[in-house]
């Protein structure tokens, strides 16, 4: 229902960490036309308070650029609060996902541009037991449908997801 030119998601638990955070992703995807979306370094805060950057290579975005499917491998974007993109009208989260809705929703806008990366942590993710993330992901009940959902979409993904393996190295 967004109506602007760009996208920015943050969820309830996260929260910028920086004051510039929405300045700096605007003026990324202003100065690559290119580019679907913007992400940057996000620091994973915990109740103890203690704090773990999630940062992206130089190698793992290329590779993504080149084959978004390398995503599958390991979802080294983040999560949705550390992503800004471009409006594209008919694009949307899949309803069917919770586990796997970030890494198909990259995947689909990498298909309609480049992604962009900031290497400066812009954005703090509240990790706790609350998190969807921590309810699911080891629930085979849910992982296991989701990936074959994923892999439906495109019957060629799995096989080119498979062959990145090397190609990713981590």
């Amino acid at each position: 229902m967004a109506k602007g030119e760009y996208v920015k998601i943050l969820h309830h638990d996260d929260w910028f960490r920086d004051p510039s955070a929405l300045a700096l992703t605007v003026a990324a995807l202003d100065k690559n036309p290119d580019a679907s979306f913007v992400f940057s370094t996000s620091v994973n805060i915990f109740p103890n308070n203690t704090e773990s950057p999630n940062t992206t290579s130089p190698r793992q975005l290329e590779t993504f650029n080149r084959r978004p499917e390398s995503l599958l491998l390991r979802n080294f974007i983040g999560a949705p609060s550390v992503v800004t993109f471009r409006r594209y009208p008919q694009q949307q989260f899949d309803p069917f996902l919770k586990w796997l809705v970030d890494i198909d929703f990259y995947i689909a806008l990498r298909s309609k541009g480049l992604a962009v990366y900031i290497e400066k942590p812009l954005l703090n993710i509240g990790v706790h037991s609350m998190q969807v993330t921590e309810a699911v992901q080891h629930d085979p009940a849910v992982v296991l449908p989701e990936w074959a959902h994923v892999f439906s979409k495109d019957p060629t993904l799995r096989i080119r997801a498979g062959s990145c393996t090397i190609c990713y190295g981590g």
